[in-house]
């Protein structure tokens, strides 16, 4: 009885694994190859259109300012990408799927196709939340981020439980379907072969196959006759918000793989011609301080974005210390990042290097770049210190400190109590700030140091006795940046203490902005914008500063050496101080477009050179282009000697060049 019963439910099991699978003459025959290839594609294609769609609904408020139309043309451009992200999937394997006689090979390159559209549906789900942090998808060079965040499973469960368990859920229900459909296919296929003529099968499949063939290498490249080159990223809409709904995550990564980040430009007729327009002769030399300061700290605060801020933005905010310390500071309020991510924020900050190729600047095949760091300024034997509270191999820290010209490094490893510890990315800010404080009482004057926060970064861990006494907010966010101002008090508490603190020139800025919570600053420009301001102790600023002159994180380098009287050898001639009496337009790039803007206007200038678009400053959310020929030329001259400058700068590794002043 015991053996019949194991008998059956070894035949029961035996038939349920069977299901899965389709029998060999369904499988093997070419038509039936063409067929199964077909209906794997389509149902990667309807997965990934689906996911758009509920990228749409998750992130409805990027969609608010856009008309339906706008929309809709997004989600058509969406099918063209979605279409050659299936095709491009395809041809990796199509040599072995065209030769492979062999059921078994057969399974097993079939089975290495829905791993890789796994892959690509789980980091495009991943995208629907990751994207109101990077303002980009996700890419070859965003990849540090699995490797270094050091997230733990309870914090990303906690908030994001609702997404996690929609995704799963979503997956399943696309695998079943999918194979429901293959084992309706593989009966269908079984009844046409034992039915049709042999020279009517041979026939039709030589049509077939040659139809499929020409319509996989189409659909690949982008489709559509007037494509002459394949489909890139840069062909999305070159509208903000509409291009990311238009991409999708696997697309950009396929092309972040294969494609050269940084191609030569010619724009503008020479390279004299170039340093003019990004130069202008100045009629007055720059603005000078009296006694300059001996020392430099400069405070790069993780996601702080302008719109964190409480009396700038008349409301009461989540910094009330750095509020109290604008008012007693040079403070530039039309500032903004040079790209989204630390790992293009820091070195933007610190090296007067900009964001401007496809991948981040750390990450990329030209980061050996010489550059003129904020360390390079001192003489050898001055001490310049670098600190940050993660492990000392983040984002490649440890080899652009070096290359910014800071001798010393201090990160996770030599912080002497790891009880502070956040079980992510590194020490508690407040804690960090501290040790910071007193160790820069280490160093001999004059100094340089520079210190980067990173508690207002995912999953946003805080120590639970700070967490009950911090102020909630729409965003998980904001008790962070609340967090971290606490931190940035702590710090200038404990400096007033120290004899170095009068002689010290301090600077705080941010890596990169943030997602907003207040409705008049959700758009790329509020994304974007951040605080940058000066102070020392006693310092009575001159009045003559434009202060709201538009700032790019790049300019606080060539700042700081006019600040203290310093000689810069080398310099990149797309950063200006802002002591200069003749200010300049400013560019930061989201995706596929520059951002050019100045005090009054911005300009909207897709990196295909066509159809740039002028907003004026208080039209943000660009409802209203301005006809102002004069303007929009001088701006795109400035756009394309910009982007001349920087890609044949890298490409030549002169983009710091002996300075002419």
């Amino acid at each position: 009885m015991e053996k019949t019963c194991e008998k059956n439910m070894r035949k029961k099991i035996t038939n349920t694994l069977a299901w899965f699978f389709v029998s060999r003459d369904a499988l093997t025959s070419q038509s039936s190859k063409l067929y199964f290839l077909w209906v794997v594609s389509a149902w990667f294609f309807v997965s990934l259109s689906l996911q758009r769609l509920v990228y749409f609904f998750w992130n409805h408020d990027f969609f608010e300012s856009h008309s339906v139309a706008t929309v809709l043309l997004g989600l058509a451009y969406g099918a063209r990408f979605d279409a050659s992200t299936v095709m491009l999937t395809v041809v990796i394997l199509l040599p072995f799927y065209l030769l492979m006689r062999w059921r078994a090979g057969l399974y097993v390159i079939l089975a290495v196709f829905l791993v890789l559209s796994a892959l690509g549906l789980i980091a495009n789900w991943i995208d629907i939340e990751l994207i109101r942090f990077t303002s980009r998808r996700l890419a070859r060079d965003g990849l540090f981020l699995l490797g270094e965040s050091g997230w733990k499973a309870r914090d990303i469960a906690s908030q994001y439980g609702v997404l996690i368990v929609a995704g799963i859920a979503f997956l399943v229900a696309a695998y079943l379907s999918l194979i429901f459909s293959l084992r309706a296919l593989a009966s269908m296929i079984l009844r046409r072969v034992s039915s049709t003529a042999p020279k009517k099968y041979y026939l039709t499949n030589f049509v077939l196959w040659m139809t499929s063939l020409f319509l996989i290498v189409l659909l690949a490249r982008g489709g559509g006759p007037e494509r002459s080159l394949p489909l890139e990223v840069i062909d999305a809409p070159a509208i903000p918000q509409i291009d990311l709904l238009a991409l999708n995550t696997p697309f950009v990564f396929y092309k972040s793989l294969v494609r050269s980040r940084v191609s030569r430009v010619h724009l503008i007729a020479s390279d004299s011609e170039v340093l003019s327009i990004l130069q202008p002769l100045q009629t007055k030399a720059s603005i000078h301080l009296s006694d300059p300061p001996k020392n430099v700290v400069v405070l790069v605060m993780e996601s702080l974005s302008y719109g964190f801020l409480g009396k700038r933005n008349g409301v009461k905010g989540f910094t009330p210390f750095l509020d109290a310390l604008i008012d007693r500071s040079l403070f530039f309020d039309n500032a903004y990042t040079n790209r989204m991510g630390s790992i293009s924020g820091v070195p933007a900050v610190l090296g007067s290097m900009p964001g401007l190729g496809d991948t981040h600047y750390l990450e990329s095949s030209y980061a050996s770049l010489p550059i003129n760091g904020l360390g390079h300024l001192f003489p050898e034997s001055v001490d310049k210190a670098f600190f940050h509270g993660a492990k000392r191999t983040t984002m490649h820290f440890d080899q652009f400190s070096v290359r910014a010209g800071f001798n010393r490094h201090y990160a996770l490893e030599d912080y002497p109590d790891h009880t502070d510890f956040d079980g992510g990315w590194g020490i508690y800010d407040k804690p960090y700030f501290a040790h910071v404080a007193h160790k820069l009482e280490t160093l001999s004057s004059p100094f340089v140091s520079a210190v980067f926060s990173l508690s207002a970064h995912p999953p946003y861990a805080l120590p639970d006795h700070e967490r009950k006494t911090l102020p909630a907010g729409a965003l998980p966010l904001l008790a962070s940046i609340a967090y971290s101002d606490r931190a940035l008090q702590t710090f200038f508490d404990i400096a007033k203490t120290k004899p170095w603190y009068k002689d010290t020139l301090f600077v705080v800025t941010a890596d990169h902005g943030q997602m907003q919570y207040l409705p008049n600053l959700n758009h790329d420009l509020g994304m974007h914008h951040i605080p940058v301001l000066f102070f020392q102790e006693g310092r009575a600023w001159p009045a003559e500063v434009d202060r709201h002159q538009a700032v790019s994180q790049i300019d606080i380098v060539p700042t700081i050496v006019t600040m203290m009287g310093l000689k810069q050898e080398r310099k990149n001639y797309l950063a200006h101080s802002l002591l200069e009496r003749t200010s300049r337009p400013v560019i930061f790039r989201l995706g596929g477009i520059f951002y050019v803007v100045t005090d009054e206007h911005f300009l909207v200038y897709p990196l295909t050179h066509t159809g740039a678009l002028l907003y004026d400053l208080k039209d943000p959310q660009r409802q209203k282009p301005l006809n102002n020929p004069v303007v929009e030329k001088k701006l795109t001259e400035f756009a394309r000697a910009y982007h001349q400058y920087f890609n044949n700068g890298v490409l030549d590794r002169r983009l710091f060049r002996e300075s002419l002043n």
